[in-house]
């Protein structure tokens, strides 16, 4: 098991008690432990850049532009119909 952090060792010595480590924390050490002895890190790292986090930001990302471009698309057809309207209203009024 790791080394534990000084906040940790800190508050041993206050209280008193030992501290333990969790499952979680063991795990990812052991994890951690077993991509170092296999020499996968790099290889790891580079399947994660085509991972399934990597492909749901994407999705997010180009659903977002995708709002944005209607938005604008719909900001620019109303301010051209409202131009329309003005241009109309004015021939209108000089006939």
């Amino acid at each position: 098991v790791g080394k534990k952090s000084k906040l940790e060792a800190l508050v041993a010595r206050l209280t008193g008690k030992k501290t333990t480590v969790t499952t979680i924390a063991k795990t990812e050490h052991d994890w951690g432990n077993f991509k170092k002895k296999e020499g996968i890190e790099d290889d790891l790292a580079s399947y994660r850049k085509d991972g399934y986090l990597e492909k749901q930001r994407f999705l997010k990302d180009t659903d977002a532009k995708a709002e944005a471009d209607l938005t604008d698309q719909r900001r620019q057809e109303r301010e051209a119909r409202d131009k329309a309207a003005h241009v109309l209203r004015l021939a209108g009024a000089r006939g």
